[in-house]
């Protein structure tokens, strides 16, 4: 049985070794799984890889993630109980994919880049932006290629919003609106989520919109908001507290009785595009009786409501010119832009999805497998991911924007985030962490 993920005629695969075998790493099997099921109708068959090891420090978690890509993919790969041992003994992987938890990224990524390795890391690329940081220089040191596993803008929806948006659909962008309430006091899946030293709940969740709403409307230069801690005991919950649930079922039974958190649960402000848009911002991780999450844009000629993440739609659009909303496939006439690559029209078999009906499981695998080849892509290409560490850190300042800004009782600029200038609240997360 071959070892190749996908199969190009002549390549010799990549070796790769994943850091992590929880739920995350979990999801990137099944990125891995879906890329082996495309493969026949990528060019040249795609990019070849094989996944030769994985290592976690919780030696049943790594025999768990290698029996499941045994029986996914069709090869075991070795186990290990750090990265070090295992690089050390494999000198042929070339790419490291990391999904620990955020606390661990920023030294397990320092120590592959340091060895010589490409690197894939979960988001957040770190726990704080000092972190980012860190990460940034030794991946210009080792030259080798950092990317950063942001999923949610290959979604094709969102693709498709970002052709909208480009291509003049409801004029001169004016706001985004972005809001979440969810969570009451359940336990969101892991209780790294609620500790202060991972960045907690509103950065694991918020990387994602942060990302996003860059992706759809440009840089952001100027942040104002609060952050607040409301739930301080958190307990595991009798309905599903998270979407992406599935990947994590082993680990659930598992759960403590009760967290006691020190992470923030909610974050609200607004910030200011360069282009001059503005944003409104709610992350409610402590919502009760009444969830909703919603994201709308405004311009000078309409407004786009648009799906949840990873839902499959609808998307709607609303001009001043038109009496009925725009939806299903109207809304090309508006996006002449909109196109995908050839693996994700491989991948959800259709040029120009409007929307489509998946599960979330599949959604994610899918989309876990575009962040996967892409990376693959611009390593054997010598080129720049779509995510890079420069773009990870972006994602992370913007969150970390809000907490210091609540905590300094000013508004803030991305720029002195970024810069690690003036960062009291992740000052006591770095001091948590031993970043310098």
């Amino acid at each position: 049985m071959t070892n190749n993920v996908s199969h190009g005629p002549g390549n010799e695969a990549r070796a790769i070794g994943l850091v992590g075998c929880g739920g995350m790493g979990l999801r990137h099997l099944y990125g891995l799984k879906a890329l082996q099921n495309v493969a026949g109708k990528l060019p040249n068959g795609g990019i070849p890889a094989r996944l030769l090891a994985v290592c976690d420090t919780n030696q049943e978690n790594a025999q768990f993630i290698a029996n499941n890509a045994e029986q996914m993919l069709g090869w075991r790969p070795l186990t290990y109980l750090n990265q070090a041992a295992m690089l050390a003994n494999h000198p042929e992987i070339t790419e490291v994919d990391i999904t620990t938890g955020s606390e661990s990224h920023h030294t397990l990524v320092i120590e592959a880049l340091q060895s010589g390795r490409n690197v894939l890391v979960e988001k957040p690329l770190a726990a704080t932006v000092r972190g980012c940081n860190l990460a940034l220089e030794a991946a210009t040191r080792s030259g080798k290629l950092l990317a950063v596993a942001e999923n949610v803008r290959r979604d094709p929806l969102n693709r498709l919003v970002k052709a909208l948006v480009q291509d003049g659909a409801i004029g001169k962008p004016y706001l985004i609106v972005d809001y979440i309430a969810t969570g009451g006091d359940s336990i969101l899946l892991t209780p790294w989520r609620h500790k202060k030293e991972t960045g907690g709940i509103l950065l694991d969740v918020g990387v994602h919109s942060a990302d996003l709403m860059r992706f759809f409307l440009g840089d952001i230069v100027r942040v104002s908001g609060i952050t607040r801690l409301l739930e301080k005991e958190r307990y595991p919950s009798r309905d599903k507290a998270v979407v992406s649930e599935h990947f994590y079922k082993k680990w659930l039974p598992d759960l403590p009785d009760k967290v006691e958190s020190t992470a923030d649960d909610l974050l609200v402000g607004h910030f200011q595009f360069a282009s001059g848009a503005t944003g409104q911002w709610t992350i409610m991780q402590a919502a009760h009786a009444d969830k909703r999450n919603m994201r709308l844009i405004y311009g000078s000629k309409g407004a786009l409501e648009l799906p949840p993440d990873r839902s499959g739609g609808p998307l709607v659009l609303r001009r001043d010119d038109q009496e009925q909303p725009v939806t299903g496939q109207a809304l090309l006439d508006y996006a002449p832009s909109y196109r995908l690559d050839p693996l994700t029209v491989a991948l959800f078999g259709e040029k120009k999805p409007v929307n489509y009906r998946l599960s979330f499981e599949e959604i994610d695998q899918k989309l876990v497998a575009i962040e996967l080849f892409d990376f693959f892509q611009a390593v054997a290409g010598g080129h720049a991911p779509e995510v890079d560490g420069f773009e990870g850190r972006k994602a992370v300042a913007l969150v970390y924007s809000f907490f210091e800004s609540s905590l300094l009782n000013r508004s803030v600029t991305l720029a002195e985030i970024e810069q690690d200038r003036e960062a009291p609240f992740q000052q006591a997360v770095n001091d948590l962490l031993g970043i310098k």
